[in-house]
């Protein structure tokens, strides 16, 4: 009979039915003869290492940091002095606190935590306790003992030396628990720690309530105004590169008579409808903090035109994974600039060409001119490897095999087809149909007739009376104008690239005006054979082209699209996965390097006489900006890269914002 008693009790206290030995200091041993307490007791060792095991593991599984990390006893040592204890809270991280806070290993419910011999009986904590008293009272299984985990973090060396157990050493007393924990929470100390912890834990769940700006508003207040002022001059600075004009005057100085620059001027004009501004101009906080400086008007041009727009036109580029490079070369002020395009196929499937960069070159040679497009796409990180097509006009310096700058871009990126200016082409046609007697004859007798004209006013307004009157058509008369060169006037017999551009052409038969065509017979074998790294499934291209064309037979003419641009759209990626990506390189290939024209003609409304001598940074961004005219900005980003990247003494972004 004693021997199964023995066993119903170590079965009931595994399985938790029954309360264990040292649980409660007010539980006595059941009552039985001596030969059953000894098979008990000689049993229990064994059943309660196995619980003891399982329920660590448990533990620690349930934990989500480890125990090193989250157990207070591993921080606290109460062999060393409270000044000493304070020391190493003060250098604790807030990190570390917060996961102490947050995240303090706690057992589970079936743990049985360690006994203590103390008043004639077994005593221990209970995990009852957690749930009596709240989150702030923790267990250090390392110390087995209590700790209030507010206080033992967030009172100072002069407020822990009012008391010592929960705070500086573990409470282990067990048979104290209702004499010092119950009054430990009601004590004037703990209630600071605790107000503090609370804090503490909603700063870092909810940042917005952090004491910095909760119980500083007027520094919060003083930011908005700082942050409201700055983008003031962002909204100044970004008229003025839009509209292509000055920023600075004669008389930049405040209350000096003169033309202070269209910047200061637009600013004051500003201010007559906004006070804070009106203010700063007048009175500023700090007078060396004023934004208004040329250095400042600098560091703002940047910000705009470097880290927003060419940022965001990299990133599509980027997304685009492939591309192509124009530039073309153009002399200002005796020093040559190089305005740097590219062209990609955009997210929406849209063709775009955008100015990337103006940068100066030391000469106009191809391996100067290939050495800065190298340059401009590593600083900002575009792989040179994606390009798929140069396109420059048809001087040597660009187009020879050998030393030309598409030969040199080659060598890096295999793909890059350079097709010759088609506009430069048609000048060159042109050119070469002037030496014909019949055209050269025409054009001088037209010259004559202009110069006659234009020599002379009175016959210049003689010349427009008579227009006037005797014109029938509504449209808008224009005076003569005479003939003049361009740069585009250039010759050249041969051109090398002709074969690598006649295979890149070969795409056109993708178009389903062309292939559906009768008469036209094209083979895109050779355009497959370039680009077949580039396909997804290579392999299945003839079965792609087949229902390609299936697809657009039975449809009227009207109806197929007659350009790669239109085409890209109607593909559908997912069914012709290799037919979108080789209409996606014929739209990227170029076309013409128009967009390096137009960015050249920027520089004669950006650099002109009276700002020649204008950085190559700050013009750069200010063609950007120029150029980009619709694009949308958020000048509060702005404002948040202009503080992050030229912290000044104005205080401009919280902590919070950082």
């Amino acid at each position: 009979m004693s021997f199964f008693c023995c066993i119903y009790l170590v079965s009931q206290h595994v399985e938790g039915e029954l309360p264990a030995a040292s649980s409660s200091s007010n539980e006595t041993a059941l009552p039985g003869n001596s030969a059953v307490e000894e098979q008990r007791d000689a049993a229990a060792p064994e059943v309660a290492e196995d619980v003891r095991v399982r329920q660590a593991a448990e533990c620690e599984v349930a934990q989500p940091s480890s125990v090193l990390d989250s157990d207070l006893g591993f921080f606290i040592d109460a062999t060393k002095s409270i000044e000493e204890i304070a020391q190493a809270v003060c250098q604790m991280s807030d990190g570390q606190k917060y996961n102490l806070v947050k995240n303090h290993v706690r057992p589970s419910k079936h743990f049985i935590f360690p006994t203590t011999f103390i008043g004639g009986c077994n005593r221990a904590f209970r995990y009852d306790w957690f749930e009596e008293h709240g989150w702030w009272l923790v267990y250090s299984m390392k110390l087995d003992g209590a700790f209030c985990i507010c206080c033992a973090l967030f009172l100072n060396a002069t407020e822990r030396k009012q008391s010592t157990s929960l705070i500086n050493a573990p409470f282990s007393k067990w048979h104290k628990k209702t004499k010092i924990i119950e009054s430990h929470q009601s004590k004037a100390n703990h209630l600071v720690a605790f107000e503090r912890a609370k804090l503490f834990r909603q700063s870092h769940e909810n940042p917005n309530t952090r004491i910095s700006v909760r119980m500083d508003s007027a520094k919060e207040t003083n930011i908005k105004e700082n942050r409201h002022i700055l983008k003031c001059v962002a909204e100044a600075v970004l008229y003025c590169g839009r509209q292509c004009i000055a920023l600075r005057g004669s008389a930049e100085q405040q209350h000096c008579s003169g033309n202070p620059g269209n910047f200061l001027a637009l600013l004051k004009l500003l201010s007559n409808h906004d006070e804070k501004l009106k203010q700063h101009l007048e009175k500023p906080k700090l007078k060396n903090a004023t934004y208004l400086s040329p250095q400042s008007q600098n560091e703002m041009i940047d910000v705009i035109g470097k880290h927003m727009i060419q940022a965001k036109i990299v990133e599509e580029v980027r997304h685009a994974q492939m591309y192509t490079v124009l530039a073309d070369e153009v002399t200002s002020h005796n020093e040559e600039l190089m305005p740097m395009c590219v062209r990609f196929v955009d997210k929406d499937l849209n063709i775009r060409e955008e100015l990337l960069e103006i940068c100066t070159l030391p000469r106009i040679t191809g391996r100067h001119i290939a050495s800065a497009i190298k340059d401009v796409l590593s600083h900002l990180s575009i792989e040179i490897a994606d390009c798929r097509g140069q396109g420059y006009d048809g001087a040597s310096n660009m187009s020879s095999e050998n030393v030309g700058v598409q030969a040199l871009i080659k060598k890096d990126a295999p793909k890059a087809v350079y097709m010759h200016c088609n506009g430069h082409c048609l000048n060159l046609v042109i050119a070469r149909s002037c030496a014909l007697p019949v055209v050269r004859n025409m054009i001088d007798k037209m010259k004559y007739i202009v110069m006659f004209f234009t020599c002379s006013p009175k016959r210049e307004h003689l010349l427009k009376e008579v227009v006037d009157k005797e014109a029938h058509s509504t449209g808008k008369r224009k005076p003569l104008i005479d003939l003049s060169r361009t740069r585009w006037a250039a010759r050249h017999d041969a051109y090398s690239h002709f074969y690598s551009a006649f295979v890149a052409s070969r795409l056109m038969g993708l178009i389903p005006s062309v292939q559906c065509n009768s008469d036209v017979t094209v083979d895109i074998s050779e355009a497959v054979a370039l680009y077949q790294d580039d396909l997804p499934s290579p392999e299945v291209i003839d079965q792609e082209l087949k229902r390609w064309k299936l697809k657009w037979q039975v449809k009227a003419l009207h109806q197929r699209p007659s350009s790669c641009a239109s085409a890209i759209k109607e593909c559908d990626e997912m069914m012709y996965p290799n037919i979108f990506k080789l209409l996606k390189i014929a739209c990227t290939l170029p076309v013409t390097s128009c967009e390096c024209e137009r960015s050249a003609s920027v520089l004669r409304r950006l650099n002109t006489f009276m700002r020649s001598s204008m950085g190559e940074d700050r013009m750069s961004s200010l063609a950007l900006i120029h150029t980009h005219y619709d694009m949308a900005l958020d000048l509060d980003e702005a404002v948040d890269l202009y503080s992050k990247m030229h912290p000044r003494r104005l205080e401009l972004m919280s902590v919070l914002m950082q």
